[in-house]
């Protein structure tokens, strides 16, 4: 699969779990995709899809602690500036340590 003519395969692929509501998962996940543009997003999950996901990724933005089988990165459903600033800053040293 392509997009933008780049393969997903070398794109760092996310997920978004949030057991706030459908609404709240919406947003954050629109939030982290403005946030990241050179990710792809794969779903918007509530904790219980997420124990069942079967797709590959590597990271997982959450709003909740999980046992995690990738990097967990936990954030407020609601990012105002400076939490957008750190948690920037904090996935993309992430990304130059794995890729």
């Amino acid at each position: 699969m392509t997009r933008q003519g780049e393969s997903i395969e070398k794109k760092v692929k996310a997920i978004v779990v949030c057991p706030q509501g459908v609404s709240v998962s919406r947003l954050l996940f629109n939030q982290l995709k403005e946030l990241f543009p050179e990710f792809v997003f794969l779903d918007s999950l509530s904790v219980r899809e997420y124990m069942e996901y079967e797709l590959d990724y590597d990271f997982i933005f959450s709003t909740t602690p999980l046992t995690a089988e990738g990097k967990l990165f936990t954030c407020q459903a609601f990012l105002d500036q400076e939490d957008r600033l750190r948690l920037r800053k904090q996935v993309m040293m992430e990304v130059q340590d794995i890729f």
